[in-house]
């Protein structure tokens, strides 16, 4: 068994030292290691909901049109997003205008529409991030936008 009475001053004196630095460089690095999945986190919040501005533009004059093969064109361009799941846009009635979703997405989860405004809403669930957002053309609703991403990047991490 270790004796630490024994030790000379200098002895002591280097394993506080040491202990010290342990601790701190095991409490910096968890720090960093939470601080970098709360930033990846929120990034991909941030990415998502970007996207889904873009498509939600987009897709205003296909839903307006009733054009879902060009919807559909639109959301499969998706497929180069590794971390896109799937997209979905769906008519006021709630029926599918046009969707995209990776060959290993059985479902998608049919989320209440978010409403008039033009923010979306974020849902977590099954260690994925889903996004609604309203398809507006001159303030009016002309369908929802649904996205989802995995977290891939910060489980493999």
């Amino acid at each position: 068994m270790f004796d630490f009475k024994r030790l000379s001053i200098r002895n002591k004196l280097m394993a506080i030292m040491l202990l010290t630095t342990g601790s701190v460089l095991a409490l910096a690095t968890l720090v960093m290691v939470v601080n970098e999945a709360l930033t990846l986190e929120r990034s991909t919040r941030q990415q998502l909901a970007a996207l889904a501005d873009v498509i939600a533009a987009s897709a205003r004059g296909p839903m307006s049109l009733s054009d879902p093969v060009t919807a559909y064109d639109m959301l499969e361009a998706l497929r180069s997003k590794g971390n896109i799941v799937y997209a979905q846009l769906r008519n006021t009635d709630g029926s599918v205008f046009a969707e995209f979703r990776r060959e290993h997405e059985a479902r998608i989860p049919d989320y209440p529409p978010p409403g008039d405004s033009e923010t979306g809403v974020f849902q977590e669930a099954n260690q994925l991030i889903h996004y609604q957002r309203p398809v507006l053309l001159e303030w009016r609703r002309v369908g929802t936008l649904q996205l989802a991403a995995d977290f891939g990047e910060l489980y493999a991490s």
